[in-house]
């Protein structure tokens, strides 16, 4: 137990950040996610004629925000974080840092909005891996384990039914 409290802020991020890109799953999860946020992204410009830089930077604040919150809860709320209160006051840094990267979306004049809209975005990706990093649905061995797991508890219960039955009828 020793170990665990010893292990400190920064190294946990970097774990989180780094440790996910193995996983095939993971990769293929966050190419499909970023795919589908791009597309989220660009749906706007289908109707703006000369206002582009308003458009793809209010969707972008969007993502960002919505991304960097559902992120920063997953972090809060799982169990696997070994640093609660150092992810708790970061989380909330971050959320603010969000908020005020998005109100300048809308108070900077054109192309200018377009910087704190790739800057909150590449947060949310950085959040968006270390909240994700450790699901065990995006591990391809925890998910065969825990399939083994299943069928083995299913063979269980079947044996187990089966010397019921036998035993009823004897």
């Amino acid at each position: 137990m020793e170990q665990e409290t010893d292990y400190k802020f920064f190294e946990e991020v970097k774990n989180r950040f780094i440790k996910p890109w193995d996983q095939s799953a993971f990769i293929g999860y966050f190419i499909l996610s970023i795919i589908l946020s791009c597309i989220a992204i660009m749906v706007p410009l289908v109707d703006i004629s000369d206002r582009f830089s308003q458009a793809i930077s209010s969707s972008m604040g969007t993502f960002f925000i919505a991304s960097i919150v559902s992120s920063t809860i997953d972090l809060n709320l799982s169990f696997r974080t070994r640093n609660k209160a150092s992810f708790s006051i970061y989380t909330i840094l971050t959320l603010i840092v969000s908020i005020i990267l998005f109100a300048f979306i809308f108070f900077l004049n054109e192309a200018w909005r377009l910087i704190p809209a790739i800057i909150g975005f590449l947060i949310a990706l950085f959040v968006w891996i270390i909240a994700n990093s450790e699901k065990d649905i995006l591990n391809d061995e925890k998910v065969i384990e825990k399939t083994r797991e299943s069928f083995a508890t299913i063979n269980s219960y079947d044996e187990k039914m089966l010397i019921k039955k036998i035993e009823d009828n004897e």
